[in-house]
């Protein structure tokens, strides 16, 4: 888990680069059924700005994983880079923005208590809302036929078109 401590930060600007292996390897469920590894974990560089008890966190979240193609079954790797873009105010603080309407200001706040930010948490948000929810191998990527399971990309396959269902 990677935590900092606001406390312990220097007002201005703070640079933070890290890496994590978050325990999302192999994750499946109903939100994000996609199944993935992260074997070489997650490389994190932020710039955290203080001004106050106010933290601007700005930075970068890269990470390889392997994905299973949604059309052929096929394995591959994929690099992603992600954006981050977050302002935390402590949560006493933030009371009145959390009852107010939500404008598009607001969607780049975040709030923390005590004196600790869980970076964590965050990342590994980063990471779910970059893998998509269905991968493929290629923009092109034929799948597999219908009938008798050939990889389409590999060549067409001995089955008979005639037999379709119209419906």
């Amino acid at each position: 888990m990677k935590k900092i401590n606001v406390s312990e930060l220097l007002d201005g600007e703070n640079r933070l680069d890290f890496s994590l292996q978050p325990c999302i390897d192999g994750i499946v469920d109903e939100v994000h059924p996609v199944r993935c590894s992260l074997s070489n974990g997650v490389k994190v560089n932020l710039l955290l700005t203080k001004a106050g008890k106010s933290i601007h966190t700005r930075g970068d979240v890269c990470f390889t994983t392997e994905l299973e193609c949604a059309r052929c079954l096929k394995k591959f790797e994929k690099d992603f880079s992600d954006y981050i873009d977050i302002r935390f105010l402590p949560f006493t603080e933030g009371k009145d923005e959390v009852n107010a309407e939500l404008t598009e200001e607001g969607m780049g706040v975040a709030f923390y208590e005590g004196d600790e930010i869980d970076l964590e948490k965050i990342v590994v948000d980063t990471v779910f809302l970059s893998i998509p929810m269905k991968s493929l191998c290629k923009v092109d990527c034929k799948g597999l036929c219908p009938k008798c399971g050939k990889d389409l990309n590999e060549g067409d396959c001995d089955c008979t078109e005639g037999n379709t269902d119209s419906r």
